[in-house]
């Protein structure tokens, strides 16, 4: 399963449309995709950076205990040295993002579980 977390509906419904036919999940709150995490796992992890009442880095660490397996991608303009190592995800895609190449990184990585 592909998770993806942002809280603006307009990136949600991208999301959606890059995830096309893989099984996936979408959350507005960091909080509710942690809680669908505790209770699925998920193979890829794609979530914003700028949300309210939780960081996508924040997101990240509550994140990597529930799901330690899944590579994490972060939709971000902060460079990656902007992160904590706890909060590093696996890769960064900058604002704005080629909708293209980010169903290419997630399929590379479906694939290859």
């Amino acid at each position: 399963m592909v998770l993806f977390v942002d809280d603006l509906p307009e990136n949600l419904a991208l999301f959606k449309a890059v995830a096309g036919t893989l099984p996936h999940r979408t959350h507005h709150s960091p909080f509710e995709a942690l809680k669908c995490l505790s209770g699925r796992s998920a193979r890829v992890i794609v979530t914003d950076h700028d949300m309210p009442g939780m960081t996508g880095a924040e997101f990240i660490v509550y994140a990597r205990r529930l799901c330690p397996d899944a590579r994490i991608i972060m939709v971000s303009s902060a460079p990656p040295e902007h992160f904590s190592c706890a909060e590093q995800p696996d890769e960064v895609v900058t604002k704005p993002f080629d909708a293209i190449e980010l169903r290419r990184k997630i399929k590379k990585i479906v694939a290859a579980a």
